[in-house]
């Protein structure tokens, strides 16, 4: 299974398909400055009835892809800084086939 974790494309495997970043209520957001509150609520307004990034399978909008990185990464939600690169869930992920492209940047930008 560590094979696996390889070809995942680093941490932030998950980003490229998140398609927005996965604050889980309006408690997780309030504490973000009122920018990217504001950011965060245009696209939610502009994807309303409609086809979401998460639903085409885009990256997040805070991933830069040039990079492999977040843009916001002081800001990035509760999930994100607690999810583990090889952890338990991670693996799981990879066993349940959730897959992950070819990244097109470095495996490990850090």
């Amino acid at each position: 299974m560590v094979g696996a974790v390889g070809q995942c494309g680093g941490c932030f495997a998950c980003c490229t398909r998140a398609g927005s970043p996965p604050f889980r209520n309006d408690a997780e957001r309030a504490g973000l400055p009122q920018s990217l509150r504001a950011e965060l609520q245009g696209y939610y307004a502009s994807v309303a009835g409609g086809q979401s990034r998460e639903a085409q399978r885009m990256p997040c909008l805070w991933l830069d892809e040039a990079s492999g990185t977040c843009i916001h990464y002081g800001d990035r939600p509760p999930v994100c800084r607690d999810f583990v690169v090889a952890g338990s869930e991670c693996l799981q992920f990879i066993q349940a086939g959730v897959g992950v492209p070819a990244a097109p940047w470095p495996e490990d930008p850090r």
